[in-house]
């Protein structure tokens, strides 16, 4: 195995994942690939509230993805410490739109060998469906 992808579930990483991952990484000597997606779910929502008017819709959308995008960094951080620990060859990216199509794309841009990830990652299905690899969860399946 050459390449890992890690899909990041929003809202933090299961205990026990990154021991896991690193460990899986380190026995097949892949490079590993954290995908961190920040979903614009909020973006679809509309209606006579609040979030009708562009200002307060675009002030709200900056926050989500100000927020988003910093939870992303600290779980990168994390799997990068991990990694550099282990000594993991690592990379990283915070992609921005449909979870599902993101990590499907970006596996298939870099010819992974597998996308692992838990089994609360958002549209899940839509990956395991569209992937061109194995998507392994944790705890291993």
């Amino acid at each position: 195995m050459n390449r890992l992808i890690v899909a990041i579930p929003p809202g933090g990483l299961p205990e026990g994942f990154t021991d896991a991952v690193m460990a899986r990484a380190k026995r097949s000597g892949a490079q590993l690939m954290a995908l961190y997606v920040i979903d614009e779910v909020w973006s679809r929502y509309s209606g006579a509230d609040w979030l009708s008017t562009g200002h307060s819709r675009s002030e709200f959308d900056g926050y989500m993805k100000a927020t988003l995008r910093a939870e992303g960094e600290r779980l990168i951080n994390t799997l990068s410490g991990a990694a550099e620990r282990e000594g993991v060859a690592f990379s990283s990216e915070i992609l921005e739109g449909p979870p599902g199509e993101a990590v499907t794309n970006a596996a298939r841009s870099i010819d992974t060998d597998e996308v692992v990830t838990a089994p609360d990652f958002p549209e899940l299905e839509t990956v395991k469906k569209k992937s061109h690899c194995p998507v392994i969860l944790y705890p291993w399946t």
